[in-house]
């Protein structure tokens, strides 16, 4: 299994901690915030890991190291002049892989993203939900509903198929 980890982005939200930091690295109950969704991930038996970067490079470059060793296989995707966005990051990252890993499974997470759940076997649940059911892509969302007013929404029909990603409902 192989991933993608996003931290280029500026953390401006976390000014004046991500200064110096990019927002990844900073701690939170003193692990950086990385670490969490890479815990998921290695629970689904990770074997390669891509980490995109753009704000203080180096910070992401050193944590990123610190939490994986030489457990597995370690790239970064630099996007250097401009942060590219989700697609262009993407694009950019499957470069990075080694090409005996191309029909593996990919998974993508926010390297500044908490996911507390009460469900303990989520990640495997969404895994094996992906698995039977052969779509494109398998997007794990949370009720959050001040999200919208700053930052937008996913917003799903009645068959929990996503309908959009605005700041609001169409």
């Amino acid at each position: 299994m192989r991933a993608l980890i996003y931290a280029a982005g500026y953390g401006k939200r976390l000014n004046p901690q991500t200064l110096k930091m990019a927002k990844p690295a900073l701690p939170f109950l003193n692990i950086p915030l990385m670490a969490y969704p890479l815990f998921y991930l290695e629970q689904l038996g990770l074997k390669e890991l891509v980490v995109n970067t753009h704000y203080l490079p180096e910070t992401i470059v050193e944590t990123g190291h610190a939490l994986v060793g030489n457990r597995y296989l370690l790239n970064f995707s630099h996007e250097k002049d401009q942060i590219m966005g989700s697609g262009g990051g993407l694009a950019q990252a499957l470069e990075k892989f080694s090409p005996s890993s191309q029909n593996d499974p990919l998974f993508i997470a926010n390297g500044d993203s908490l996911v507390l759940s009460p469900e303990p076997q989520l990640i495997f649940k969404m895994f094996e939900f992906h698995q039977r059911h052969k779509p494109l892509a398998t997007l794990l969302v949370g009720n959050f509903p001040v999200a919208k007013e700053s930052f937008g929404g996913v917003y799903v029909n009645s068959h929990q198929e996503v309908q959009c990603f605005s700041t609001q409902p169409v």
